[in-house]
């Protein structure tokens, strides 16, 4: 693997990286490759770093369909900041035995 913009990139190529023309990437909530595509009736490409499921499990709502990337990036940013509050929350409570104020 290697490092780019911050997030790790995988070196192997994928059909369907060749047919959206997206860079492979490891997700950064949950650490699993981010162009894997999800079973379901949406059609979503994931934006590195984070892949369509943490997105959607993570993120402010589901999207409608052709909204604009500003509006997914803006999900994006909210998911991991969510994330991250919750391994925060997390890492407090084994620390100190209670949850955070």
């Amino acid at each position: 693997m290697a490092m780019t913009h911050g997030y790790d990139v995988l070196d192997e190529e994928h059909p369907f990286m060749v047919m959206s023309g997206a860079r492979p990437f490891i997700c950064a909530i949950c650490e699993r490759p981010g162009w894997r595509r999800w079973p379901g009736p949406i059609q979503c490409h994931p934006i590195a770093p984070c892949c369509a499921l943490c997105e959607r499990k993570w993120g402010i709502a589901m999207l409608p369909a052709g909204a604009f990337r500003d509006r997914r990036i803006v999900g994006l940013i909210f998911a991991l900041a969510n994330a991250l509050e919750s391994e925060a929350r997390q890492q407090f409570y084994r620390r100190y035995g209670y949850g955070a104020p």
